[in-house]
């Protein structure tokens, strides 16, 4: 064999293995990704949830509970509203999101109830000492 073909047999067998761990680290990269996007988006929606049923009374602090959130993550209206939609259709991803929400959500509400708790007990009647 030429030296020339033995070149070209070494260059291959280096450039094999070389796109494959290539493509496995960009998939595992964009992977990862995904999975980011998705946990702020499922975080994002448990927590507005929560803040409207924290402010069903009150509406007005309800959108600027909204509004903050959603600036907190740098997010907009807008932005949620085209996740839902490149989401529409793909059942599967959608519930691999309301899976992470209601995850989400439960922890949050466990977290408020043990706050509420932690707080004076404000039903005791207030002229119980007069």
């Amino acid at each position: 064999m030429a030296p020339v073909a033995i070149g070209r047999i070494i260059i291959v067998i280096l450039l094999i293995p070389t796109v494959i761990l290539g493509y496995l680290f960009i998939r595992d990269h964009l992977e990862a990704k995904k999975k980011e996007e998705f946990r702020k988006y499922a975080r994002v929606i448990a927590e507005i949830s929560v803040a409207a049923e924290l402010y069903r009374e009150d509406n007005e602090g309800f959108l600027a509970a909204r509004d903050s959130i959603l600036s907190d993550e740098g997010l907009t209206l807008d932005s949620l509203d085209a996740f839902r939609d490149r989401l529409q259709d793909d059942k599967r991803e959608w519930v691999k999101i309301w899976d992470q929400v209601k995850e989400i959500t439960d922890s949050l509400v466990d977290f408020h109830q043990e706050r509420l708790k932690a707080l004076p007990d404000s039903s005791a009647d207030s002229t119980a000492g007069r």
